[in-house]
């Protein structure tokens, strides 16, 4: 693992998921296979080793912050849209709590999606904001399926307990169920929810995203029959059925929801 400090020209950047979107790193530890963010850190950053090999960590983050935030139109911030804040480094770097601390200052409304059970260790800061969102993403119930694809992140169960433990102070929560992987099956998709439906105020669906080096990612990291199966889902009108039978069970279990493909 490859971590090293950089800096930055800007940390409050402008996002098609909220007003604004702060990455505290470049990279991300949890090397989950299929994630969309290796595409954009080549493009953005000109990185070449493996998605999850290397973390950069933007040493002059909170100096930006708090000059940018003098002269930017109060909005929300969503952490992360490259990078998981709450990844491995932070334990001991503590960047994104730092961060925390001066917007709590603040008070902005703020978004938190994570895949760490790391999130729970800032409970503190957190309550400070009048308005906060904080949401897992969890694909799948099985932790043998998790280990492969999220090597690094936290357990499923470590996810629940944190969503858990969010909710009971008070902020809000979401589940985010996605990428959901290419032959799912929809009572996988039915057992997550039922097993975080007491903590979650919204489920967001979404398919795998397919960018550049995403199949080369996981032909390194998986076993070829899987991937081969993967391709052969994604070639078929799995997604097109899967959304039918989301709808269906979003019904029957009375979850607000939103499809994002």
């Amino acid at each position: 693992m490859r971590i090293q400090n950089i800096r930055v020209r800007s940390i409050l950047n402008s996002s098609y998921i909220a007003d604004y979107t702060i990455n505290p790193y470049v990279g991300c530890s949890h090397a989950c296979v299929y994630c969309y963010a290796d595409y954009y850190t080549r493009r953005i950053y000109g990185v070449r080793e493996p998605w999850g090999d290397y973390v950069y960590i933007k040493e002059n983050a909170l100096e930006l912050l708090k000059n940018e935030i003098k002269y930017k139109d109060p909005g929300n911030i969503y952490f992360s849209s490259l990078t998981d804040a709450y990844q491995p480094i932070e334990n001991t770097r503590k960047l994104t709590r730092k961060l925390m601390e001066f917007l709590a200052e603040y008070d902005w409304p703020i978004i938190i999606q994570t895949k760490s059970a790391l999130v729970t260790r800032d409970i503190d800061i957190l309550s400070r904001f009048s308005d906060i969102t904080v949401g897992f993403t969890i694909i799948t119930p099985r932790e043998s399926i998790r280990a492969m694809l999220e090597p690094r992140a936290s357990p499923v169960k470590a996810r629940i307990e944190s969503l858990r433990r969010i909710k009971d102070a008070g902020m809000k929560t979401f589940v985010f169920i996605g990428p959901i992987m290419p032959g799912t099956e929809i009572v996988d998709i039915k057992e997550l929810i039922e097993n975080t439906i007491e903590f979650s105020d919204i489920y967001y669906f979404d398919k795998l995203n397919v960018k550049p080096y995403t199949w080369q990612s996981m032909e390194k990291k998986l076993p070829r029959f899987v991937v081969d199966n993967y391709k052969a889902f994604m070639a078929s009108n799995y997604y097109l059925w899967l959304k039918e039978r989301l709808k269906d069970l979003a019904k029957d279990l009375g979850i607000k929801y939103e499809i994002l493909f």
